[in-house]
C-alpha cells in the first residue's frame, strides 16, 4: 500500500489544487471601451467619465497593469472654485451563494499643486453599510487593491471614484483598471476524504518503519 501513497498524495494537491481556483462573478478590464453598464454621478462643474488608451501624467506616460485601456473619470471646473468635488461611476452587482470573495483592482490619481486628488472605492449591500471604503492616492503608479470579504448572498453596489479638494483650474482625473470580484471555491468533501486518507496511511507507514527498526 506504501508504494502507492506518493501517488495518492499526487493526485489529493491536484485536486485542492483545481478546488482553490477563484471562479469570477464580476470584472471588467474596459478593454471593450463599453462603460454604458456603470452608472455615472457628480455634483456638477464638468466632469467626464471615458476609457482611454494611455495615461499621460505630469510624470510621464504610465502604462495599465495587464491591459491596454482604463477607466478615466475628470474633472474640469473651468476656473470655477468648486471645493470638494466628487466623480463616480457605480453598477450593482448579485451574489448568488453566500461564501468568500476578492475584490481585486488597480486605481491611480494625479498630482495637483494647492489640492488632494484622490481615488475612491466604495463596495457594500445596496441596502446600507459600507463593506469598503477606501479614499487614498497613488501618483505616478498604480496602486494594487485587494480586499477579501465575507459576503452573504445578495445585491450590492461598487463605486468608484474620484476626489479632489479645491478644485478651481486643471484638469483632475482618477483611473481604474482590471476590476474583478471573485469568489473562493471550497473544497469539496471528496478532496478532504482523500487527504484524510492519505495522512492516515502515512502514519501507519511510518509505526511500521518504526518497529521494524526496533526489531
Amino acid at each position: 500500500m506504501m508504494r502507492f501513497l506518493p501517488a495518492i498524495l499526487f493526485s489529493t494537491s491536484l485536486a485542492l489544487g483545481s478546488a482553490a481556483t477563484a471562479a469570477p462573478v464580476f470584472s471588467d478590464d474596459f478593454e471593450d471601451a463599453d462603460i454604458s453598464d456603470w452608472t455615472f454621478s457628480d455634483n456638477g462643474f464638468g466632469s467626464n467619465i471615458i476609457t482611454q488608451d494611455t495615461v499621460v501624467a505630469s510624470d510621464g506616460t504610465r502604462q495599465f497593469p495587464g491591459s491596454s485601456r482604463a477607466m478615466r473619470m475628470e474633472l474640469n471646473p473651468n476656473g470655477t472654485a468648486v471645493g470638494s468635488t466628487v466623480v463616480r461611476a457605480t453598477r450593482e452587482i448579485t451574489i448568488g451563494s453566500g461564501g468568500e470573495y476578492t475584490l481585486d483592482l488597480f486605481a491611480a490619481s494625479t498630482s495637483c499643486i494647492g489640492c488632494v486628488i484622490s481615488y475612491d472605492v466604495i463596495f457594500g449591500p445596496v441596502s446600507g453599510g459600507n463593506l469598503v471604503n477606501i479614499r487614498s492616492q497613488s501618483v505616478g503608479s498604480f496602486a494594487s487593491i485587494s480586499e477579501v470579504l465575507g459576503l452573504s448572498a445578495g445585491t450590492y453596489e461598487l463605486t468608484l471614484g474620484m476626489h479632489t479638494t479645491n478644485a478651481s483650474s486643471g484638469t483632475f482625473i482618477a483611473y481604474f483598471d482590471d476590476v474583478a470580484l471573485t469568489a473562493a471555491v471550497p473544497v469539496p468533501a471528496s478532496a478532504l476524504f482523500l487527504l484524510s486518507g492519505a495522512v492516515a496511511l502515512a502514519g501507519v507507514g511510518r509505526r511500521r518503519l518504526s518497529s521494524a527498526r526496533s526489531v
